[in-house]
């Protein structure tokens, strides 16, 4: 039998990959920026080395200008050399040394030589001091390029795992939303095309063209709300939405009597508690979103007879609002799942919604910069929370009471 390598082989592997070729574009980059380096500072060095021999000649000029009867050209010269590794000699029209003091030895010097009346003026630094500077300078530009390249190819490696992680995560989400998307959009389109046939049949009993009529319409609809949904999710970060001043206590209180018909009708005690004046900014048709879906899925999984409630304060820059019901509760490792889009328990699959409701609810309650939590276990009821800031993330331009 053939065998593969583990995932995890091949994550190391594509990681090695990636850091050697990382290394060698540093190490290219570096290499060629320590070059610069080097030959930059080598030209200053050798600036500074000239411009300190013409110095040097015009200083032991001066002093052999300036001897006096009791010096001697050497007492002349030694006033003008101020370091071991500099040196000057003075030589006569037959290229005869007359006087010397400091450095002799030409080799792997740097020599000038100057008329000095009839005679002739040499100056001599040496360069072993300049070459040492520079093999010291390479030594130290080689050991931090090695440094550098190591420390930033793991950096931009590690960079570069975490952003390949989450496009390798966004484009996870985007398939497997495609494939739920096409999964709940499948049933209703199957119900419309069978039923399609159904009216297509010579038949004589009216109460089977009215129920495929019917079965038609109840999928259609299905769909318009899951396309609407989708609609929603998709124009989230619209600019186009203007923030408002928004009466909270008021924007509850018109929420909860669009549900108060389906809460008598499901025997659900529904009760509201928010003090007068509660405000925030933000955008009015979102915040009702939030709420709204909110309590739709408090009244779908809370049986005939539980409570539904809703309460609203304020600590400090912001808002709370817990919707809390009676209902079936969530377990705990399904508690995070139930804000991702079209999750659904297995046990509610069989349900009219299509588990965009929470999703869209958390995603509003992110663009405000706020969150939404809950807490919850079976057979005990559920507590959303939903946290906003009171003040707006941009300015605000109308109000509305």
């Amino acid at each position: 039998m053939r065998s593969y390598p583990s995932m995890g082989l091949v994550t190391g592997l594509r990681t090695l990959k990636a850091f050697s070729t990382y290394a060698a574009v540093l190490a290219l980059v570096i290499g060629l920026a320590g070059l610069a380096v080097h030959v930059l500072i080598a030209q200053q060095y050798r600036t500074a080395v000239t411009d300190r021999l013409s110095a040097l000649a015009h200083d032991a000029q001066e002093e052999l200008h300036e001897t006096e009867h009791s010096e001697t050209p050497a007492d002349a010269l030694a006033e003008a050399v101020k370091s071991p590794d500099e040196g000057a000699a003075l030589f006569d029209s037959t290229g005869r040394r007359v006087a010397r003091s400091g450095l002799t030895d030409t080799h792997d010097a740097l020599v000038r030589r100057v008329p000095f009346e009839a005679e002739t003026l040499q100056v001599t630094i040496s360069n072993t001091r300049v070459t040492a500077l520079l093999r010291e300078l390479d030594l130290g530009l080689a050991a931090g390029g090695i440094a550098a390249v190591f420390a930033g190819a793991i950096l931009i490696t590690i960079i570069a795992r975490r952003s390949l992680a989450r496009v390798e995560s966004a484009f996870e989400r985007v398939h497997r939303f495609t494939g739920d998307a096409a999964h709940e959009l499948r049933t209703p389109l199957t119900v419309i095309a069978s039923n399609v046939d159904d009216l297509g049949l010579d038949s004589d009993d009216r109460s089977i063209n009215d129920q495929s009529r019917a079965n038609i319409r109840q999928a259609t609809e299905q769909m318009s709300a899951l396309i609407d949904g989708l609609l929603v999710l998709a124009r989230e970060d619209d600019a186009a939405q203007a923030i408002h001043a928004i009466d909270l206590a008021t924007l509850l209180e018109d929420v909860l009597d669009r549900y108060r018909f389906e809460a008598r009708t499901r025997k659900l005690n529904l009760r509201l508690t928010a003090p007068a004046g509660l405000s925030l900014y933000g955008r009015p048709e979102q915040v009702e979103r939030i709420i709204g879906n909110l309590l739709e899925n408090a009244l779908r999984y809370t049986p005939s007879g539980g409570n539904v409630e809703i309460r609203a304060y304020s600590e400090r820059t912001t808002i709370f609002i817990h919707v809390a019901d009676t209902g079936i509760g969530i377990p705990p490792e399904s508690q995070e799942q139930i804000f991702e889009r079209f999750w659904r328990a297995e046990r509610n699959r069989s349900s009219t919604g299509f588990g965009l409701g929470l999703a869209i609810a958390r995603t509003f309650a992110h663009a405000h910069g706020g969150d939404i939590s809950v807490k919850s276990s079976p057979g005990a009821g559920s507590v959303f929370t939903v946290k906003l800031p009171s003040h707006p993330r941009r300015p605000v331009f109308s109000t509305i009471s």
